[in-house]
């Protein structure tokens, strides 16, 4: 009996050996694969830091290449092609949007901010050893930021773009009271054109700059972009012209805030200078109104009244759709604003670097936008004003009406649009040549994250 029990426990001992050893093995298979795992990260964390880098000299070509460009070298270094993403929206350096692309094993996130380029790899792949206790994959990933030497520039693209909804006017836009007539590329989330076919809203047949009424160069076809696969409503591109459907958003300028190098204000006694003219800053529960601004950057907050921005003009002032370097200006909305906006009556001109024509120094900060309100969801009017350089509300509804007379030169973004009726008013929208948001990076360059 006592013999039988001693071969009982040496077989009770022998089968708790073989599970701890299976546990140990099982441990140690799990160490040896995160050491892969982060010689992997390692090896991604280079590549991603170069195609982030090479992506981000390459920003003065535009966004698309800049994406491009990323991807080309995260390609040779990760063994897939750059074309083999075309399907998903990354074509050629003139077609390749932000935004996360798969290929084998890889999943891409490219990205742009204010800030730089980003760039992100997540890298899924099969376990050596780890499998004996159920772990079959394991995820390497890492992300860098690169912000080039001197300006980001993003181009603005499009004349007008409805992010949310129409563009569209209901009544008027005949050739002889262009109401509703847009100087360039059009986006539409909805419809765009007039709910009235006879009034037609017209588009030249290439981009034409507004305030010389020269083509642009190169020469660029007008097109129109729609979110959807239809269109209800009429336009026409003069010569000719290309619609294109389930066009994906465009990315905006998201992070592109211009800053304000003024004091806080929350008197407009404090907001004036000797001579009566408002100066740049941050006006908090208060805003300018009736006069000229001095050159700079004007963030209005905490506004949760109508906000009256009447009979306004720059203090330094240039022709309309053309750069004032010495006296541009740029309004910046956000949330904490909640009462709608109208610039009823005034002239003003964000435009202050243009490319072929400035340095890119971005001399006034206004990053060439006139109005800058990403996060401010109030109404906006734009009645019977002159307004130069990138709009952009992609959160703001704006409207007004057929007897309102205005004129925007540049680059209008907003959620929706919609022109009530066709009045005597005549409403335009220009476009103005190299137009881009220009953002100075000089005093930082290369990998910032």
């Amino acid at each position: 009996m006592r013999e039988q029990r001693h071969r009982s426990e040496r077989g009770q001992a022998l089968i708790v050996m073989a599970v701890v050893g299976t546990v140990l093995c099982g441990f140690g298979a799990i160490a040896l694969d995160q050491g892969i795992g982060m010689a992997d990260r390692r090896d991604l964390q280079a590549t991603v830091d170069s195609a982030a880098l090479a992506g981000a000299r390459s920003s003065s070509s535009g966004s698309a290449t800049e994406h491009w460009i990323a991807v080309e070298y995260l390609a040779r270094s990760l063994g897939f092609t750059a074309s083999s993403l075309s399907a998903q929206g990354c074509v050629s350096s003139s077609t390749c949007a932000a935004g996360t692309y798969t290929t084998g094993n890889y999943t891409i996130t490219i990205a742009d901010t204010g800030k730089g380029l980003d760039v992100d790899v997540q890298h899924s792949r099969r376990t050596l050893l780890a499998g004996v206790l159920g772990f079959t994959t394991a995820v390497s990933g890492t992300a860098a930021r690169a912000q080039p030497t001197g300006p980001s520039i993003t181009p603005a693209n499009y004349a007008m773009v409805g992010l949310g909804g129409n563009v569209q006017v209901n009544g008027g836009g005949v050739t002889g009271d262009p109401s509703g007539n847009v100087g360039g590329a059009v986006y539409a989330y909805g419809n765009f054109g007039a709910n009235n076919g006879p009034h037609s809203v017209q588009l030249p047949a290439d981009l034409t700059d507004g305030a010389t009424g020269s083509t642009c160069t190169p020469t660029t076809a007008t097109h129109v972009d729609l979110g959807g696969a239809t269109n209800n409503d009429s336009y026409t591109i003069q010569g000719g012209g290309v619609q294109n459907t389930n066009v994906a958003k465009p990315s905006g300028f998201s992070g592109q805030a211009p800053t304000t190098t003024g004091s806080t204000y929350t008197t407009t006694a404090a907001a004036k200078d000797s001579s009566g003219n408002w100066k740049p800053g941050t006006y908090s529960g208060i805003y300018p109104s009736s006069g000229k601004l001095n050159p700079g950057v004007y963030v209005i907050r905490n506004m949760g009244s109508s906000i009256q921005l009447h009979d306004l003009q720059n203090l330094t002032a240039t022709s309309p759709g053309t750069v004032d370097s010495a006296g541009a200006v740029a309004i910046v909305l956000d949330s904490s604003d909640t009462g709608d906006v109208s610039f009823s009556n005034s002239t003003l001109n964000g435009i202050d670097d243009l490319t072929g024509t400035g340095n890119n120094t971005d001399p006034q900060g206004t990053h060439n936008f006139v109005v800058y309100g990403a996060g401010y969801t109030g109404s906006t009017d734009f009645a019977n004003a002159v307004l130069s350089g990138i709009v952009y509300l992609p959160d703001s509804d704006g409207g007004s009406h057929g007897n309102d007379s205005y004129t925007i030169y540049g680059s209008v973004w907003v959620n929706s649009y919609t022109l009530n009726g066709g009045g005597n008013g005549t409403q335009q929208f220009k476009w103005v040549c190299g137009l881009e948001s220009v953002v100075n990076n000089t005093g930082g360059s290369g990998l910032v994250r």
